[in-house]
């Protein structure tokens, strides 16, 4: 009797009753030549390919399948099942994982060495401030600093798991040339840094819903994450080496859920503070005293009254490029002459700070911060708002 294809054999061997008849209809003659073609399925196709298919096997027959590999260590790892981590990595060295360590200049802030103090006594640590204070920045600057890749997990999106992996079908061949499919579980993004020497960012982590903060629970407080839609396999093993970061805007912004208290004592807590005059003027060395004075007073405000908007680094950016494009395409009208407007220059900044940093105000403030707003900036800058 001719022997059963890879498909055709796990086919059998979740409709088989038992073994006598798994061994009658799949052409095998001998137990161990059937458990050493499962053996070689599992490891061409994953760890548990389909889980009903140990599942479906005599006790002692699964034990032979997998008592070489329950208890292995491989370069002192305990693995169940193949070496969890060679599967996740497909074949990638760590190395393979260059591209994401961030490039560019990053400087140290104050307050930097205390979060790289935290992560590397093995902590994980939660990041606190407004959009703009360089939550972000921290991690590329710490992930450069230690060359290691850096992932970026944006979690508003939702579906932590996905990343994790998901179940998609192959093509095997069959007998007589004709095709089969099999389920074959594909590691994500997400898997494959848990795995290396990695940082990991968690960024608008209060944004999760509970059964995705469970997740995280798991994964910090046990440095592993089981993967539900798999529940056969072994547990995915954090590296000792990966560094895990969460971030969020303060509970005080509007829309913004307090962090759940079982996720917050798994972590250590920083505040991470706007940036200074000094700190900007060293990254963007294009802005000028009235933009970085003007920055100033406006946090200062939004700060002591809490209001709900954000002038930060980025509106900063936008500011500098948009008066340069305005200063060179727009021309005063008669009646902007009339009103006091001078210059094309004051118009184009007049223009790009509306444009940047008011527009946006506008739409998350009361009329009278608004308002307030518009007085700071017209007076910093010197324009007619």
């Amino acid at each position: 009797m001719k022997r059963a294809s890879d498909f055709e054999l796990i086919q059998l061997a979740e409709t088989s009753k038992d073994l006598k008849t798994l061994l009658e209809v799949s052409g095998y003659s001998s137990v161990a030549e059937l458990v050493d073609k499962l053996k070689s399925i599992l490891s061409k196709y994953g760890y548990k390919t389909i889980p009903k298919l140990p599942l479906q096997l005599p006790d002692e027959v699964k034990s032979m399948i997998y008592e070489d590999l329950l208890t292995k260590e491989t370069a002192g790892r305990e693995v169940a099942g193949i070496d969890i981590r060679e599967q996740i990595l497909g074949g990638y060295a760590e190395e393979n994982f260059s591209e994401f360590i961030p490039e560019g200049d990053f400087f140290e802030r104050e307050g930097y060495k205390e979060i790289e103090v935290a992560l590397n006594s093995g902590f994980s640590t939660y990041l606190v401030g407004v959009a703009g204070t360089g939550k972000t920045t921290f991690a590329s600057w710490y992930a450069k600093k230690y060359n290691k890749p850096l992932l970026v997990i944006n979690c508003d999106m939702g579906g932590l798991r996905d990343l994790l992996g998901v179940w998609t079908i192959v093509t095997e061949e069959k007998a007589k040339g004709e095709q089969g499919e099999l389920l074959k579980f594909n590691f994500g993004l997400l898997a494959k840094f848990i795995v290396i020497p990695s940082v990991i960012l968690f960024d608008e982590v209060n944004s999760l819903e509970p059964e995705e903060l469970f997740f995280l629970h798991e994964l910090l407080n046990n440095r592993r994450v089981f993967i539900k839609d798999a529940p056969n396999f072994p547990p995915i093993n954090a590296n000792p080496e990966t560094k895990f970061i969460l971030a969020s805007n303060p509970s005080s912004y509007l829309g913004t859920k307090p962090l759940n208290i079982a996720l917050l004592s798994r972590v250590v807590v920083f505040e991470v503070k706007p940036f200074t005059k000094e700190e900007i003027k060293q990254i963007i060395p294009e802005a000028d005293e009235d933009i970085l004075s003007c920055y100033a007073k406006v946090n200062n405000y939004l700060i002591e009254h809490q209001v709900e908007t954000v002038f930060s680094i980025r509106e900063i950016q936008q500011y500098i490029k948009l008066y340069k494009e305005y200063k060179e395409k727009v021309e005063l009208t008669e009646e902007e002459k009339k009103v006091g407007i001078e210059t094309n220059e004051v118009k184009a900044k007049s223009l790009a700070i509306e444009t940047a940093f008011l527009n946006k105000a506008k739409q998350s403030c009361e009329e009278d911060e608004y308002n307030e707003l518009r007085a700071i900036v017209s007076e910093q800058l010197g324009v007619v708002l």
